[in-house]
């Protein structure tokens, strides 16, 4: 991974196809773990359950979505690699 100053307060940050590969595999991993855990902590309030679940969701999406369209930069990058919605 590679950082540079572009100017304007603004950086530019290099990851690699083989990091954002392993950080979407350990989002897409991390999620139903969350999400057991909040459903769990929130006891027999289904409804905050549902909700807080449904935040994590939608939150760890946004990030697992933007990742994989920079993936999708990379050469060589095939349809064959999109995430599967749960």
């Amino acid at each position: 991974m590679g950082i540079e100053r572009i100017g304007g307060g603004y950086i530019k940050i290099a990851v690699s196809k083989e990091d954002l590969e392993e950080s979407i595999s350990g989002l897409s991993q991390l999620k139903p773990i969350l999400q057991a855990i909040v459903i769990k902590s929130n006891g027999n309030n289904k409804h905050q359950a549902a909700v807080d679940s449904a935040q994590i969701k939608k939150h760890f999406d946004t990030a697992i979505d933007a990742m994989t369209m920079l993936l999708s930069g990379f050469d060589g990058y095939g349809k064959g690699k999109e995430r599967e919605d749960d």
